[in-house]
């Protein structure tokens, strides 16, 4: 299990300092560094092609010169630390004039120690296998693109699962077919038939070297939805990763959201949320269900970490449940924290909710110009003119303005006869001074 990660001076990213949980979701948008904090631990634990370059068989991604963005006097540095001990990796200028090579990779300790790719790390990209006719034999293990999951399926389909596992397991689903089934197959079986409502079976083509795969009876992925192809290498080197290390080994996923339905992307965390309690996940996801999901679980093992890139430098911060003001937990306010998006829907909940606290605080119903006199006398809120053409009623805040917008589009200015109107950074200013106060 990965415990910490510390990054110094890697692409965007100019110093950070992650401390992991069992289950961990890295969002943001696009472009903000959340791959670089994923290709970070990946060049930490995969072996290099050479002493000059990053690359190695997960990631190729290149020379210092590519990856080092930063203060010119410092390295480029990544510290991985699991459980008591710390991993080092470091380029550092290179001495040897008479090498073509600006850089050297300093790696301490050797890549095979304490964290190593599929052994006790295994990382399942965005590019993973998604429909194919038939599935390749001869791999052990996953690859980093799921290209050996159905072989390591129908080899391992047999093996079982741990008591402890099992234990587990049945304080849950006690009931349900595989209750007192240790057999790998039939537990990947159960998730995707519970993620997806589809059954799966898989048949080896004789005397070739390749594989066959069914949904339903006789359903070719080709023949059925996208998504269940794509969440299949999801269940499978999750629960493989279990099956074949014992102490918490991670496990990296890049949008494992990819072609889902909203209703299977909930069942998805629940997949996740049994996962965490035997492998640790390292999560890259856009899917506001996903963490709405598991925001709503309110688990202390659990982090979500916003991304953000300022002025062309990665910044990382915390979200939990207790960032949030609506309650329940509402769609609007997620997508708003998580990736940046305004919409009046969450201006209106927030609003609301406000206007709620302070008719409890009264005592009694207020009306929308009794609600709007008492904003006007709370620190640092904007003030914007609204006046009712038809009654002559004024209202003079910011949030108010924007209530009214919203609820009468059609509305028009009296003294210069045009519709109303407010700027993003206008509807951004009121629904964060909202949620200062609520």
């Amino acid at each position: 299990m990965i415990n910490k990660l510390k990054i110094q001076n890697f692409k965007s990213i100019k110093n950070a300092n992650i401390n992991f949980s069992k289950l961990n979701i890295l969002c943001g948008e696009n472009a903000s560094g959340k791959t670089s904090i994923i290709h970070s631990i990946l060049i930490a634990t995969q072996k290099t092609r050479s002493d000059y370059t990053a690359d190695g068989k997960i990631v190729k991604i290149g020379e210092l010169n590519e990856l080092k963005n930063y203060d010119a006097e410092k390295d480029l540095t990544i510290n991985l630390y699991c459980n008591s001990a710390q991993k080092t990796i470091k380029f550092i200028k290179n001495e040897d004039l008479a090498l073509n090579k600006n850089s050297k990779l300093i790696v301490t300790p050797d890549p095979s120690e304490i964290v190593s790719y599929e052994e006790n790390l295994f990382y399942l990209s965005s590019n993973r296998v998604g429909v194919v006719d038939t599935y390749s034999k001869g791999n052990y293990l996953f690859g980093s693109n799921g290209e050996a999951v159905i072989d390591f399926l129908y080899q391992q389909q047999d093996e079982q699962f741990s008591s402890d596992y099992m234990t587990f397991f049945n304080k849950k689903y006690r009931g349900t077919n595989i209750s007192e089934n240790r057999k790998f197959i039939e537990h990947v079986r159960y998730w995707m038939e519970y993620i997806t409502s589809e059954t799966l079976t898989i048949n080896s083509v004789s005397n070739t070297n390749q594989y066959v795969l069914l949904f339903g009876k006789d359903t070719r992925p080709i023949n059925t939805g996208s998504g269940y192809s794509f969440i299949l290498p999801i269940v499978i080197v999750c629960l493989g990763a279990i099956l074949v290390d014992k102490e918490m080994p991670t496990v990296i996923l890049e949008n494992p959201e990819i072609y889902l339905h909203p209703e299977a992307q909930n069942k998805l965390v629940e997949f996740f949320l049994f996962c965490k309690n035997f492998v640790q996940l390292i999560i890259e996801s856009h899917s506001e269900h996903i963490l709405e999901g598991i925001l709503k679980n309110k688990q202390v093992d659990c982090k979500i970490y916003v991304v953000e890139l300022d002025n062309k430098e990665t910044k990382i911060s915390t979200l939990t449940h207790k960032n949030f003001k609506t309650e329940p937990i509402a769609y609007p306010e997620v997508i708003y924290r998580a990736f940046g998006i305004l919409t009046p829907e969450l201006h209106i909940l927030l609003y609301g909710q406000l206007q709620r606290q302070y008719n409890v605080s009264i005592g009694s119903e207020s009306s929308i110009s009794q609600f709007d006199s008492y904003l006007s006398t709370l620190p640092n809120v904007s003030s914007k003119i609204w006046i009712n053409s038809k009654y002559g009623t004024q209202y003079n805040s910011l949030p108010t303005f924007i209530r009214n917008k919203i609820d009468h589009p059609e509305a028009k200015d009296p003294t210069t006869n045009k519709h109303y109107s407010y700027s993003d950074n206008e509807l951004k200013m009121s629904i964060d001074w909202m949620l200062s106060i609520l």
